[in-house]
């Protein structure tokens, strides 16, 4: 049964949400607090859910190096093509927003998904071993903490603010 809330009851309640919230957020709970407030300004995870995703990068990074040994192309061609993705960073030449995105392109794991899936379809082992290199320079990026970005800059990421602008933009909470 899906209950109907007017948009009364419904700011109602997520103010209420809010408060309670706040209320913890500012409170001792033996396990320190959660830091909403950073979380809303920043724009990016924080706490242990950072640590659960920078763990994921670590893992990503180590499975696509052990499957890479088995299906790749010799690491001669990893260590030259590893670095390649960061390659997407001249897009800021173009300004943040166009920067974000064409980095962004190349640093989620959509692509060298496609890689793996076309590779494997079609038995192209060269777009299979790029698709491993590509995953593990994902997830080596995620796990040393360089996000996603967003237009506002370089520095700043869905991991946190990185580099210059994480001493620019330093706020307490």
């Amino acid at each position: 049964m899906i209950a109907k809330l007017s948009a009364t009851t419904f700011h109602a309640k997520a103010h209420r949400l809010c408060s309670e919230l706040d209320k913890f957020n500012s409170s001792s709970n033996g396990l320190g607090s959660w830091p909403i407030k950073e979380i809303a300004m920043s724009g990016s995870v924080t706490g242990i859910p950072n640590l659960i995703l920078r763990t994921e990068g670590l893992v990503i990074f180590a499975t696509a190096c052990l499957a890479y040994s088995k299906f790749g192309a010799g690491w001669m061609w990893f260590a030259i093509f590893f670095l390649v993705p960061d390659l997407s960073m001249l897009g800021y030449l173009l300004g943040k927003k166009a920067g974000a995105a064409i980095y962004n392109a190349g640093h989620s794991l959509i692509g060298p998904i496609a890689c793996l899936a076309i590779g494997q379809y079609f038995g192209h082992t060269e777009v299979l071993s790029a698709g491993l290199i590509w995953i593990a320079h994902v997830g080596f990026d995620r796990f040393a903490g360089y996000g996603l970005k967003y237009a506002a800059g370089f520095g700043f990421t869905h991991l946190g603010l990185k580099g210059r602008d994480k001493k620019r933009n330093a706020v307490a909470v």
